[in-house]
């Protein structure tokens, strides 16, 4: 299995046009003594205020990056074979206050009331 692999940078759907990344590959890394598989993209901004929340389009690539992998790496309900995206920005010449600012969004689990963590459906344990 290699490790790295390049994948395509557009993504076109017929309801929702076309994402065009800047950079998208395939990763495989060790994970709890198995082998997972990552699909990562790489985004390089020029203007650090374009217009619309740079978060909100992050958050969009990384969501098509999730729903385009119907078809290909799972079908039906198969949803445990998704693999887990990852969306880095890197934006030049940022404000001064926003200069060597490193922030991370992600989404997890958080147990508001009781002790069951979602897939295990043990105490406490989330593999997710």
């Amino acid at each position: 299995m290699t490790p790295i692999r390049g994948a395509q940078t557009e993504d076109s759907t017929i309801k929702e046009g076309t994402v065009t990344y800047d950079i998208r590959f395939y990763a495989v890394v060790p994970r709890s003594g198995e082998m997972a598989s990552l699909i990562l993209s790489i985004e390089a901004q020029n203007d650090f205020y374009p217009g619309y929340p740079i978060i909100k389009r992050g958050i969009y690539y990384c969501s098509r990056m999730i729903s385009s992998q119907y078809g290909v790496e799972f079908v039906d309900n198969q949803y445990e074979k998704i693999c887990k995206v990852y969306s880095i920005w890197i934006c030049a010449n940022p404000p001064k206050y926003w200069e060597n600012t490193i922030n991370r969004y992600v989404i997890h689990e958080k147990k508001l009331v009781g002790k069951m963590a979602e897939k295990t459906g043990k105490r406490g344990v989330s593999h997710v």
